[in-house]
């Protein structure tokens, strides 16, 4: 099983965080594996999505429409270190949670924005905001 770890430097298919954080793929051994499943079990992912489509170019009607999800973690996603799963890098965003910034008042967000011209119908604006929370 490969996993993300941190490097120092750059090489080919070095994946560049909007963090400025680097990570390689990096081939998990058999007890490495275990504990980073058992690490990511205390996690999970709180997920919530907006759509918003205004309509000023054409009179039409707006629509809004929410929904939020929990999300598993996966071992192929998880961010190590040396001293094991240290994040949780969250796919299509371009970067990652850690698991040592965790406050239960503050906890970790990432934000991802997505937004597009829908023809006639008006601005569409799709937002994601990914919370890291221990599980309960």
């Amino acid at each position: 099983m490969t996993c993300y770890k941190i490097v120092s430097t750059r090489s080919e298919g070095t994946l560049e965080l909007k963090s400025g954080v680097l990570l390689d793929r990096y081939e998990l051994s058999d007890e490495e594996l275990s504990a980073v499943e058992a690490e990511l079990q205390k996690w999970q992912l709180h997920c919530f999505y907006r759509f918003l489509c205004v309509a000023d170019s054409d009179n039409g009607i707006d629509q809004e429409d929410e929904s939020e999800s929990i999300l598993d973690l996966k071992a192929q996603f998880a961010v190590v270190s040396d001293n094991g799963a240290v994040g949780y890098c969250i796919e299509n965003t371009g970067d990652a949670v850690y698991f040592a910034d965790y406050d239960p008042k503050d906890p970790p967000k990432l934000r991802c924005v997505e937004e597009s011209w829908a023809g006639g119908w008006g601005d569409i604006t799709k937002t994601r905001v990914y919370t890291l929370q221990t599980r309960q």
